[in-house]
């Protein structure tokens, strides 16, 4: 689970691209305002309900549960109502974030067995359910969480929301008024190389039917993509001796 940081990066790029996600994002969320701390509460729920006893998972998915009861909205590119606790967006979210944990451990320790991805997305039902998702809306095995995936992406659409989004990781920068956007320049430009290193590492774990809807085109940060296998192999090193 130490490659779990660029994992939910991942799923949060990918996820952008579906407009009820961006909306929310835009309407709802800390994302462009304070990405670190927003970054932060995800993870602490990801620990929490990863390695955390029976009784911290159902505290930190009641916490999720409430907060997604209060997401709702309309969509402005497609004019329909969206709803955070929604089965598809619930379904769609998980499905992403259990493809993202896999896909980023692949990178960093080599393919799994059929067998083992399949119990994989199996174990995933749970914490879905803690989510409130029916888990007969998941798929329970890689090949279906494929098809899902790939079901959704046919469905993607980048407007104007997702672009706003996804500007820091490309060549944008966050605005005043913003944590990132107030800091000293030198300061600043720092911290925008590293949120773009870490993009790189979450893009180059991603197919690229993925990275052409994600549409970032610039040179990674680091120069060339094998620096970007180098870094993010070091990253999870140091999570592992940290540990």
């Amino acid at each position: 689970m130490h490659g779990v940081g660029i994992g939910l990066l991942r799923e949060a790029m990918l996820l952008t691209l579906h407009p009820a996600f961006a909306a929310a994002a835009v309407d709802h969320d800390s994302f462009n305002d304070d990405p670190v701390g927003r970054f932060k509460h995800v993870a602490w729920y990801t620990y929490a309900a990863t390695y955390g006893s029976p009784s911290d998972a159902e505290h930190v998915s009641d916490i999720v549960r409430r907060r997604h009861k209060t997401i709702v909205g309309s969509e402005p590119l497609t004019g329909l109502p969206y709803r955070a606790d929604a089965e598809y967006e619930l379904a769609l979210t998980q499905a992403m974030l259990s493809a993202s944990f896999l896909a980023t451990y692949e990178l960093l320790h080599g393919e799994l067995t059929s067998a083992q991805r399949d119990q994989f997305f199996r174990e995933q039902l749970v914490p879905a359910a803690l989510l409130g998702t029916n888990p007969a809306h998941l798929p329970e095995t890689y090949g279906q969480a494929i098809d899902f995936i790939a079901h959704a992406r046919n469905h993607f659409a980048t407007g104007l929301q997702a672009r706003e989004i996804l500007s820091p990781f490309a060549r944008g920068e966050y605005k005043r008024g913003t944590v990132i956007g107030d800091l000293p320049i030198g300061l600043r430009q720092i911290a925008m190389f590293v949120l773009r290193a870490f993009a790189d590492m979450a893009m180059v774990t991603m197919s690229w039917e993925e990275r052409e809807l994600i549409s970032i085109s610039r040179r990674p940060k680091l120069g060339h993509r094998l620096a970007v296998h180098a870094s993010l192999r070091l990253l999870s090193k140091w999570f592992c001796g940290d540990q």
